[in-house]
């Protein structure tokens, strides 16, 4: 059963909606990765359980499409459908970034970085009427211990081996101009799935 137009509860009603402690505990004794961040996902669908929902559609963008590959391919049985944007499967088999796009991102100062992920997420007519907050940046709070334990998460990604367990039915968004994530690595395009019945 999927959650189309269910209407979930709110955090005060299931305050165990939260991270278990145990899990964020073992977040901060260990590296972060992809496959750490879905198994996370799973503790938190207790929340879904508790309604008698199955399973739940996923949609995940950049990082959350990593996790996302992730969910989807370890716990096949918890997703009812897939929506993949602009992430890849990571891997020998991504097509990496640009070089100059790599040295910009890894500037030491993190308003220049920021700088430089909002130029390449958003048109400059659109962030010109659009001063933000831009949530898709993430929690501009994050410790920069944290970020760089993101940032490497992302980097080791690596779901190849598991898109052939992917049994959900499976919609990749990507733009042709993604200099972030090159669309030559979309998760189930020709250039890097090895499943070609992706939809």
């Amino acid at each position: 059963m999927g959650c189309g137009s269910c209407r979930l509860p709110s955090r005060a009603q299931y305050p165990h909606a939260r991270l278990p402690r145990h899990r964020r505990q073992r977040q901060a004794r260990h590296p972060y990765s992809t496959e750490l961040f879905a198994q996370d996902v799973i503790a938190i669908n207790a929340v879904i359980d508790e309604l008698g929902i199955d399973r739940a559609d996923v949609y995940g963008t950049s990082m959350g499409g990593r996790v996302a590959q992730q969910l989807a391919g370890r716990h096949p049985h918890r997703v009812g459908a897939l929506v993949l944007g602009c992430t890849s499967p990571g891997g020998p088999h991504s097509v990496e970034r640009e070089t100059d796009v790599r040295q910009a991102l890894a500037q030491p100062q993190p308003g220049a970085a920021r700088q430089v992920l909002l130029e390449l997420m958003y048109a400059p007519r659109w962030l010109a009427s659009h001063p933000g907050p831009h949530h898709t940046l993430g929690n501009p709070g994050m410790p920069a211990r944290a970020r760089r334990r993101h940032l490497t998460a992302s980097n080791r990604h690596n779901a190849w081996d598991l898109l052939p367990d992917i049994s959900a039915p499976t919609l990749v968004v990507h733009g042709s101009g993604d200099l972030l994530n090159p669309t030559a690595s979309a998760p189930c395009s020709p250039a890097a799935s090895p499943t070609p019945d992706c939809t």
